[in-house]
């Protein structure tokens, strides 16, 4: 997946603080950075992804939901997506869980 630069504008909320004093210590408020890097850097794990869908419009894209299917998601946190996103919710892009099948999750687009 082709990295996408954000700032701190881009959210809709503020993240948590974990993740906000790194970014405000290596990035500043305007300047560009990967979330999914520092995701990483930081131990972050599916629900920190979840969230940055929601919040990053920038992130709601078909590519992300590949990368966020990928970490393997807890049905609960799959199922607060839908609810909390839009973009997961429109006809062009549903996402399927089939719980009783390993938690897969099918990506129609």
């Amino acid at each position: 997946m082709k990295p996408i630069l954000i700032s701190l504008k881009d959210l809709k909320q503020k993240p948590c603080e974990k993740y906000y004093d790194y970014i405000m210590d290596n990035y500043g408020k305007n300047d560009l950075f990967n979330p999914l890097e520092i995701v990483k850097k930081l131990d972050g794990n599916y629900s920190d992804v979840s969230w940055l869908i929601v919040n990053c419009k920038k992130y709601q894209t078909k590519e992300m939901v590949e990368y966020y299917k990928a970490l393997k998601p807890k049905f609960n946190d799959v199922s607060w997506l839908i609810k909390n996103c839009n973009f997961v919710k429109q006809k062009k892009c549903w996402i399927i869980i089939n719980y009783l099948n390993q938690h897969t999750i099918i990506f129609h687009g």
